[in-house]
């Protein structure tokens, strides 16, 4: 479960995840916030995993956000935090970039 998999021009506020996540490219609150999107105030208590890996070797996976999209300009997060574990699974998981 992600709460958004993708925010565009949108404002997320005071969001909590208490529930594990595993994918790719996920994160505790949103997966990807592009084009000045604003992630504010919300809460990861969930462990976040990166489970496969993606066509070019790399996972982007965090405890509030994946990573801003391409059009991630101005994406702002604020006043958010997280408790839970981010980490990678199997061969390789020293690549994955965790934020």
């Amino acid at each position: 479960m992600v709460l958004f998999g993708t925010a565009n021009a949108s404002t997320v506020q005071e969001c909590e995840n208490l529930g594990d996540i595993e994918g790719n490219f996920v994160g505790g609150i949103v997966g990807c916030p592009n084009n000045g999107t604003l992630v504010s105030a919300c809460v990861n208590k969930g462990h976040i995993v990166a489970k496969y890996h993606s066509v070019n070797g790399n996972g982007l996976i965090g405890g509030i956000c994946s990573y801003a999209c391409a059009a991630g300009k101005n994406t702002t997060i604020d006043s958010c935090y997280n408790t839970g574990r981010v980490s990678g699974l199997g061969q390789g998981c020293t690549r994955w970039r965790c934020c």
